[in-house]
């Protein structure tokens, strides 16, 4: 007995579906995960003896960076939102990380933390938000952040502004990543020194 003709247009269609599905998923793209370091720890203290208490928080990013998907741009007013490469943490999360461990080696001596405790019931307050996250298309990466630091009862509240920008060769994801490595490392440093030039707290009572 022949198989009716709807029976094998049936078939037919769910082979060529099957064949659809297998092609898409063949195509897509694995996803890569990227995370932001810390400077390497062989790299000279700006200020060995400097043993103040620090706590540090990151408060604003920008909106178009604040996803799992790293984002590029891609012209003037558009932006590259790169699905298969993506962040392993949170951005904040890893840009506050990043901070405290840059500062630790800028200043081995002084107490820095995100989350606590401290030694002293007070700290020095640092807020670091990032007004600009960005990679051109010509290969400039470039990071904007404004600072502020102050006691707990806000008093004496300074702030500061620094960018900071860099090409980098070939343009790869990895690199671009490792460019905003290299600029956090650059901003901690410039956020210790305006520590340091704080006048220092008197030594706490054994």
């Amino acid at each position: 007995m022949n198989p009716s003709r709807s029976a094998i247009l049936a078939l037919a269609c769910a082979a060529g579906f099957s064949a659809l599905l297998l092609g898409a998923c063949a195509s897509a793209p694995a996803e890569r995960y990227f995370v932001l370091d810390v400077a390497p720890s062989n790299r000279p203290a700006l200020d060995p003896a400097y043993a103040g208490d620090l706590s540090v928080r990151v408060g604003a990013i920008p909106q178009s960076a604040d996803r799992p998907q790293i984002v590029m741009q891609r012209g003037a007013n558009e932006l590259d939102v790169r699905e298969a490469d993506r962040w392993a943490e949170p951005l904040r999360g890893g840009l506050e990380r990043c901070l405290v461990g840059d500062l630790r080696r800028a200043l081995p001596a002084a107490w820095i933390s995100s989350t606590g405790p401290h030694r002293d019931p007070d700290p020095l307050r640092l807020v670091v938000e990032f007004t600009g996250l960005d990679a051109a298309p010509d290969g400039t990466v470039s990071l904007r952040a404004e600072w502020t630091l102050a006691t707990g009862d806000g008093a004496a509240r300074r702030t500061y502004r620094r960018n900071l920008s860099h090409k980098v060769p070939g343009g790869t994801i990895a690199a671009i990543v490792g460019a905003w490595s290299d600029e956090l490392d650059e901003l901690a440093q410039e956020v210790a020194r305006s520590v340091i030039a704080r006048p220092a707290a008197p030594p706490l009572a054994n």
